[in-house]
């Protein structure tokens, strides 16, 4: 091959791993973004249905242990059946929960519907096969591609939190939740018509490098990983971390506007960390001015 036709092959697979970065990068985007802003939907559906508060934070229990109980299965199934499939079950699931969210008469199909399918869902759109997918484009940027995965999930949050206020306030939770289904049906045709073949492939040179790692047997698999302590200190920091912060996030829209905080003000603190530092420095105001100064 000419040095002309090696270069245009080249800036072609640049171009292509950018484009799964991107794409990888929006699909984190909206689905930690939707899942997470069950907590702006928490006291509408308190009043709603009549039950304790715990009942209706455990659907967000529910959701995270399904996620991460998904996550493997999610990771088995990429390896077997490639993306186009995960991603599509990933996008039905999120599609199915939401629409049976907005019809829900009893708490049971709220389980269902926010706590099982989203959490297979999210699993299915989530870090697992987007690292794995970019990773088979990226060599010695992946940390910095990676990087960018990981900040999807944060910027989801800070912008579907209040979107999901500002929906809930005009047209109410019901509504919220079939905007967020007809969204994502109508983005799965996207999904079936990406090449996804060419996607899966991952860059030349990555494909050259994984055949000659597997021909010297130096592929890490499940159960070599297990054995490590490198595996264990990854699963106890996720797990603490998880454990710690999204046992508070649930209850914290709820909290503000229970302490005088506006709805819409409430959920862009939950989504903006530097906001919820703000916010407490501000509720240390009377009591009869708190309600004007934080809308």
């Amino acid at each position: 091959m000419s040095a002309g036709g090696a270069a245009a092959d080249a800036d072609a697979a640049t171009r292509t791993a950018l484009g799964v970065l991107a794409m990888c990068t929006v699909i984190n985007l909206v689905c930690r973004g939707v899942g997470e802003s069950y907590a702006v939907f928490l006291l509408p559906l308190s009043r709603e249905f009549p039950v304790e508060r715990a009942a209706l934070t455990g659907i967000y229990s529910v959701y995270m242990l399904t996620h991460g109980l998904a996550s493997p299965a999610v990771g088995t199934l990429f390896d077997r059946v490639g993306p186009r499939a995960v991603y599509c079950i990933g996008f039905i699931c999120f599609a199915a929960a939401y629409l049976l969210a907005g019809a829900a008469g009893s708490l049971w199909q709220l389980y269902v519907a926010l706590g099982l399918l989203a959490g297979i869902g999210t699993a299915a759109l989530g870090l697992v096969p987007s690292s794995t997918l970019v990773s088979r484009w990226f060599r010695k940027r992946l940390p910095r591609a990676m990087g960018v995965l990981y900040a999807a999930l944060g910027i989801g949050v800070l912008v579907l939190a209040p979107t999901s206020q500002w929906l809930i306030d005009a047209f109410g939770w019901r509504v919220a939740y079939r905007v967020f289904a007809v969204a994502l049906i109508l983005a799965l045709p996207l999904l079936l018509w990406a090449p996804w073949r060419r996607l899966a492939a991952g860059h030349p040179q990555q494909r050259i490098g994984a055949h000659s790692h597997r021909t010297r047997e130096t592929v890490l698999n499940l159960r070599r990983a297990v054995r490590t302590p490198a595996f264990w200190g990854l699963f106890g920091v996720f797990f603490v971390t998880s454990l710690s912060t999204f046992a508070i996030t649930v209850q914290a829209v709820a909290y503000l506007v229970e302490v005088g905080f506006s709805t819409s003000s409430s959920a862009t603190a939950v989504s903006t960390p530097s906001r919820v530092t703000s916010s407490r420095s501000t509720s240390r105001r009377p009591a009869g001015k708190r309600s004007s100064t934080a809308s």
